[in-house]
């Protein structure tokens, strides 16, 4: 009964190893990430929200005010006589202006802090996520080391660490890594191959992060890859990469045998079966040229299929090779026919807007015209179209 509520033990092991992956990597010196709750515990239940607890590292709290304070943190006292069991007011030994300054109540050093003053460290904006950093209505929420080391705070489960030996941590690792990496690599500078020793080694850089960035799912990753090889003008590499990620996206269409799947981690799944849509970030180095227009204003998102032909398209027209050309251009007209990984309007009203830059490319104005009608009638929106 209780696996059919929570999952099974594997299954609460696995989101829980998971969770505490993604807290490690979002938090940094000055801010510690704890996913908390229920679902911090591993137990995914219907309705419930997210509890996401913020450390901040820069400050620390004593029960004893004689304790030696560290000029480079801020330090605050704990008052119980006049709260809640459970709860703790904070008064302010020791902080710099900022901190201080964000505090409501200044006569008496009480912090009594305003819930919008930390709404900069949230990390989502869906409802169902609670942010955890104030205490008793408008208090802060601090837990130190120090509060920790305290004797009298004792604790009835045990932490356990999971050696980063284990083949499913170092999975999962590797997955919100290729995360970070598909997001971050397109704030990179992109320059072509050259005998400038600087800009060659901007390109190592590039090319060692789009490395690590196709853990993440199927394709998405590749096809980045390839569009880097794309803007070097090493449009051939980037055909070999288009091929393999073409190859990944029909083998998920024909898979048959799920007994394979069963051994897998949750990484391995995701990194095998996940299929996004290639993000590109506004501004983004990244984006083909012919498509630059699209990211002026905002970021744009593109079906994997649709962009893995647009890009083989692209590729063969600067290799002039007319037949493959002419081909890629086929393949890319019938995955908008049949919507194959388009869900809906929006993304079929981009892929006649593709479609059209094609076949203006490709000489064919008439075509080209019927295209781009139909991405307006589609999505009749100034951005998209």
């Amino acid at each position: 009964m209780c696996q059919n509520i929570v999952g099974t033990e594997e299954h609460v092991k696995s989101i829980r190893m998971m969770n505490s992956v993604k807290d490690n990597l979002a938090s940094n010196k000055t801010v510690q990430t704890i996913t908390s709750g229920s679902y911090g515990e591993g137990i995914e239940m219907r309705g419930s929200d997210i509890d996401i607890m913020k450390i901040l590292k820069f400050i620390e709290v004593f029960e004893d005010k004689n304790t030696p304070l560290n000029p480079h943190k801020s330090h605050c006292a704990m008052e119980t006589d006049e709260t809640l069991p459970g709860f703790t007011q904070l008064r302010l030994l020791q902080g710099n202006r900022y901190f201080f300054a964000m505090s409501q109540n200044r006569e008496d050093q009480f912090l009594d802090f305003n819930n919008q003053v930390f709404y900069r460290i949230q990390i989502s904006n869906n409802p169902h996520v609670d942010i955890v950093e104030k205490l008793l209505i408008s208090k802060m929420f601090l837990v130190t080391e120090e509060m920790l080391r305290t004797a009298e705070y004792t604790f009835d489960n045990k932490i356990h660490l999971l050696c980063t030996e284990s083949s499913k941590i170092r999975h999962i690792y590797s997955y919100y890594i290729s995360k970070l990496c598909f997001n971050n690599v397109q704030l990179l500078p992109l320059k072509d191959i050259s005998n400038n020793k600087s800009n060659y080694r901007q390109y190592k850089i590039c090319l060692s992060t789009l490395l690590q960035n196709v853990h993440h799912d199927a394709v998405s990753g590749w096809l980045l890859l390839a569009t880097f090889f794309y803007k070097t003008k090493q449009y051939n590499l980037a055909t070999y990469v288009l091929q393999y990620s073409l190859s990944k996206l029909q083998l998920l269409t024909n898979i048959t045998n799920i007994h394979i799947f069963r051994k897998m981690t949750v990484a391995q799944l995701l990194t095998l079966l996940r299929v996004d849509d290639v993000h590109f970030r506004k501004n983004s180095t990244f984006i083909p040229d012919e498509l630059a227009i699209e990211v002026k204003s905002k970021p744009c998102i593109i079906p994997p299929v649709l962009y893995a032909h647009f890009l083989c398209f692209l590729c063969h027209f600067h290799l002039t090779n007319t037949r493959q050309c002419r081909d890629s251009l086929q393949d890319l007209k019938l995955t908008i026919e049949e919507k194959f990984f388009i869900p809906d309007n929006s993304d079929n009203a981009l892929g006649h807007n593709i479609l059209g830059i094609a076949f203006q490319l490709a000489g064919d104005i008439e075509s080209a015209k019927w295209a781009f009608l139909q991405s307006i009638r589609l999505g009749p929106n100034p951005d998209t179209n």
